[in-house]
């Protein structure tokens, strides 16, 4: 998870988060470098990090629940590769 600079607390609960997921990598950032700058430096991180996918989400999208398990079951078929968003109003 890339940590833009922010200035909220969230890179203390991301790293307070992290002690039990280890999963989680984060990637704190000393100055706001922009969503898609942020978006290459996950990707680069993804990549050192070794895990099989790389999810790029935007501070203001909001997943509802179970989201995750039908994305990953896409994304395991022998043709899958990426996802995007099936909903509504994504698709208008």
């Amino acid at each position: 998870m890339v940590d833009n600079a922010s200035s909220d607390g969230t890179l203390a609960e991301l790293s307070r988060i992290g002690q039990s997921w280890a999963n989680l990598h984060v990637l704190p950032q000393a100055k706001k470098t922009g969503f898609a700058e942020g978006n290459n430096i996950a990707c680069a991180g993804r990549v050192s990090a070794g895990p099989a996918f790389a999810l790029l989400l935007n501070q203001d999208i909001e997943v509802t629940p179970g989201w995750l398990g039908p994305l990953l079951s896409v994304m395991d078929a022998p043709i899958g590769g990426r996802g995007g968003p099936a909903t509504g109003r994504a698709a208008r």
